[in-house]
């Protein structure tokens, strides 16, 4: 009996012992190690969106990190440092690089990467090359590539008052979409009698097109500021739906046939 009490209470002190990971923080394309990065991992029930704790530490001179007394449990890495993105995982599905600890597991050596970001910037403007205010933004990468990934960056932005956007970005290819908002509300019906129709703006890829096998993909390097860019914004007539028309034949009428 003692000796079933005394197995049952070292199972649980092995499941409680806490868990280690160390490592460098690298530039992905250098292989440069970085220093004051800001290292957050994060564990909980993802599957229900709850994250239960947050451990952190800073890299140092030498890119080194250190975090201790980790719970047992599935961590997802954030990294954050002014100038640069998280670099994308190789783990189709999921945003940010992972891991697992088993209790007590002393994990060493674990490599992180970073990419200097990438900027991209321009305006968005009406059919008469007006600035147009909060509209939506984003940058789609191409299939097969993931979505980038990129938890401190801005990859979806809102126009400022005089149409301009600003998205830091993993580097690589995208198409760069605006779309315009409305608040939630369906736009006021306007009635014109000077034989003008008023304009509803649909989402328009870079520059001008209504989708992507018209549109023009756009290129940031990392550490690259691609500025400049302009969106026209296309659309159709306000209240006005594309439709159908003709006539349907052979249809007996009610009663039965003729």
């Amino acid at each position: 009996m003692k000796l079933a009490i005394l197995i049952v209470a070292a199972a649980g002190l092995l499941g409680a012992q806490p868990a280690t990971i160390d490592g460098t923080v690298v530039n992905q394309k250098t292989g440069e190690a970085l220093s004051g990065v800001h290292i957050r991992l994060a564990t909980g029930n993802f599957n229900n969106g709850g994250v239960s704790e947050v451990y952190g530490a800073m890299s140092d001179k030498a890119g080194h990190y250190s975090v201790t007394n980790l719970k047992p449990g599935f961590y997802l890495v954030l990294l954050e440092r002014t100038g640069y993105v998280q670099a994308p995982p190789n783990t189709p599905g999921i945003p940010f690089q992972s891991f697992t600890l088993k209790a007590g597991q002393h994990m060493a050596d674990f490599k992180l990467e970073m990419n200097a970001r990438a900027l991209i910037a321009g305006r968005v403007v009406n059919e008469y090359g007006d600035p147009v205010q909060s509209v939506f933004v984003q940058v789609e990468a191409p299939p097969p590539a993931p979505p980038p990934a990129n938890p401190f960056g801005n990859p979806n932005v809102v126009t400022d008052d005089r149409g301009e956007f600003r998205i830091l970005s993993s580097p690589g290819k995208y198409y760069l979409r605006a779309t315009p908002q409305d608040g939630g509300q369906r736009p006021m019906t306007e009635i014109r009698t000077d034989g003008t129709l008023a304009t509803a703006y649909v989402s328009t890829y870079y520059p001008g097109a209504p989708d992507k096998g018209t549109a023009t993909i756009v290129e940031a390097g990392a550490g690259q500021d691609v500025t400049g860019l302009e969106i026209r914004l296309t659309g159709g007539v306000a209240g006005h739906g594309s439709g159908i028309s003709g006539m349907v034949s052979g249809i007996p009428r009610m009663g039965g046939p003729v």
